[in-house]
């Protein structure tokens, strides 16, 4: 799980805070195949790490939000 620090909705892309204390992971909109067009400020989000390129770059790929409750819906 990862909490949304910022997201730009027109550029498509911002950062997640995982919750293990990691660094701040970049996220782009494109990288979710359409599973998430928008995000908030403080949202909490689940994700998962995708190495690719060259030079090999990580970014977060969020699969889902949390809702109020904690639960993780698509």
């Amino acid at each position: 799980m990862a909490t949304v620090i910022w997201f730009d909705p027109k550029a498509g892309f911002g950062f997640v805070k995982p919750d293990d204390g990691g660094p701040d992971m970049f996220v782009r909109r494109s990288a979710t195949g359409g599973a998430v067009t928008i995000l908030a400020a403080g949202e909490r989000v689940s994700y998962e790490l995708v190495t690719s390129g060259k030079p090999a770059k990580t970014e977060a790929v969020i699969i889902a939000k949390a809702s109020s409750a904690g639960a993780v819906h698509t």
